[in-house]
């Protein structure tokens, strides 16, 4: 969902969420915050996702800073805790799976 229409939900702290990163949006010049909504995860995985949401979205503000190998290794200890409790953390795989220059994640 878009930063701006989870923004518009109001008091949104209790609802499980980390920030994934940025698109660019056709005929904007503007970049689109990109939220991701886990509230309705099965427990485990929203719990992995809650333990490593500062972690994940501080890898995701130093891409956008171009620190992309400082970046990796933060994601990568997120893809490791996903493991180590038998879950599959697929938005951290995607971003792990994708080279930074075809990534459409990935903060322009």
């Amino acid at each position: 969902v878009s930063n701006t229409a989870f923004k518009k939900l109001g008091d949104n702290h209790h609802i499980g969420h980390r920030h994934i990163g940025a698109i660019g949006v056709k005929g904007s010049t503007k970049l689109m915050g990109l939220v991701e909504v886990f509230q309705t995860d099965p427990l485990k995985l929203k719990a992995h996702k809650l333990r490593t949401r500062h972690t994940f979205e501080k890898a995701i503000k130093m891409r956008q800073r171009g620190e992309v190998g400082e970046a990796r290794a933060l994601l990568e200890k997120v893809r490791d805790d996903a493991e180590e409790h038998k879950l599959e953390d697929t938005v951290v795989n995607f971003k792990l799976s994708h080279d930074e220059s075809n990534d459409e994640f990935a903060e322009k």
